[in-house]
């Protein structure tokens, strides 16, 4: 068994990097609301690792001015996290008494079997609680139950309404999910209105529709280890291709600086959209802005589906669990968190309480986002499967796509030579027909 985990964190490793984070810089939470330090006893202290600072005010009401509580909250940006994870495990590091496991890499660690059996007394979750797009995200290696799903994924796009009238003369949602039912349809009538003299852009990155595209789908991209999806990816580059080509993407790298400052750029007529995003407060920047939300053209996709996780080797696994049942599996929890951040919990799937699913947001002029959510985005939702090398296979398509962004030559075919060149580096052994 170990064996077998040495060899996973050494893959991880390779596809993330080393980059030795570590939990030394923490922020440190007591949970007696006067702030005053507990003089009596030593209070019980959980450590969190997480690259969402909101956890830290939830865990406050968690504790209620228990001073026997404290939380131990080590801040690492998304971006950072997994390297920082598959870095603590190899070193072999005391892990934090909970972690959350990101979606985009839910697979490389979920496998690793080093997570507390949460079916197992005295917990006792089952899987028939979960929703069906997460039960391949909620098992170890050994098939036990070992993780507790987060966010509803369901994603679209938002488009600004102001902009969408400007250019295409409509600007209700009815109106613009019917020009735009595919993605040809968006892009030949966009592509019009620039050539009619339009100052507008479809996205800001060509990242953004990449990462739609990308999750457009609900099967696996490898079938044991053998590449089984080159029609699809095909098709996903020459979508990106001719939206660069016809000049309908900005050259904006997503997530930087520029990129969170095009939301308020009117010249951007679209944005992918999900739930990560409202949490970045990203569309909520300018009350101004209009923006309302559909779903992606071609259909419905996921994104994010992240899990939380107890390792095996925490010295505070109950008190661990009975906080991630508060934040994850409580009615309170998911009303601070829809709220605060304007993430939508799993535990809201089954919460009839009136208004529990609903969230109005100024920037949206009067749109429920919830029920949006709730009612348009996440039935027939597709989710990428959490696949075995789903990081990898990630990280090949978009070291490709941004080959084409910034290299113009580099057509749909020679990129599916580059990403296949990729893979191979990623993934030894994958077999390509």
């Amino acid at each position: 068994m170990k064996s077998r985990i040495m060899a996973a964190i050494a893959v991880l490793i390779a596809i993330y990097g080393i980059m030795m984070v570590g939990f030394s810089s923490s922020l440190a939470t007591t949970n007696n609301k006067t702030g005053t330090q507990q003089t009596q006893q030593e209070p019980k202290t959980l450590r969190m690792m997480y690259w969402d600072r909101s956890v830290a005010e939830l865990f406050q009401e968690f504790a209620d001015g228990d001073e026997s509580l404290r939380l131990e909250f080590t801040y690492v940006p998304i971006y950072e996290y997994a390297s920082s994870l598959s870095s603590a495990i190899a070193a072999g590091e005391p892990l934090p008494d909970i972690c959350v496991l990101h979606g985009e890499f839910v697979s490389d660690f979920l496998p690793l079997s080093i997570w507390e059996d949460l079916s197992a007394k005295p917990y006792g979750l089952t899987a028939e609680r979960f929703p069906s797009w997460s039960q391949d995200r909620i098992f170890d290696g050994e098939g036990k139950l070992c993780a507790v799903p987060c966010d509803i994924p369901a994603a679209g796009v938002a488009y600004r309404a102001e902009t969408m009238e400007d250019v295409f003369g409509y600007r209700d949602r009815a109106a613009v999910e019917k020009a735009f039912p595919t993605w040809q349809a968006l892009i030949e009538k966009t592509a019009q209105a620039k050539a009619a003299g339009k100052d507008v852009y479809l996205f800001a990155s060509l990242d953004d529709p990449a990462t739609i595209l990308f999750n457009q789908t609900d099967r696996p991209y490898l079938e044991d280890g053998k590449l089984t999806s080159e029609k699809t990816i095909r098709r996903m580059l020459d979508i990106l291709c001719s939206l660069r080509d016809l000049e309908l993407t900005d050259q904006i790298s997503q997530c930087s600086p520029n990129w969170y400052d095009a939301f308020t750029d009117e010249r951007y007529l679209m944005a992918m959209w999900s739930g990560w995003l409202l949490q970045n407060g990203s569309f909520d920047q300018d009350p101004r802005q209009d923006w309302q939300v559909i779903p992606a053209p071609d259909g419905n996709y996921g994104y994010g589906a992240s899990v939380c996780v107890i390792p095996k080797s925490s010295q505070r696994k109950q008190e661990a669990f009975d906080f991630v049942k508060y934040w994850l599996l409580s009615s309170e929890g998911a009303d601070i968190q829809k709220n605060s951040v304007h993430i939508f919990l799993t535990s809201l799937l089954k919460d009839e309480r009136p208004g529990a699913r609903s969230l109005c947001l100024g920037s949206y002029q009067g749109q429920d986002i919830g029920q949006t959510v709730f009612q348009e985005l996440l039935p027939g939702m597709r989710m990428r499967p959490a696949e075995p090398h789903a990081a990898a296979i990630q990280k090949a398509f978009f070291n490709t796509v941004s080959a084409l962004s910034y290299d113009s030559s580099i057509d749909a075919d020679a990129g599916w030579e580059l990403f296949c060149e990729e893979l191979r580096v990623l993934v030894p052994g994958v077999i390509i027909p």
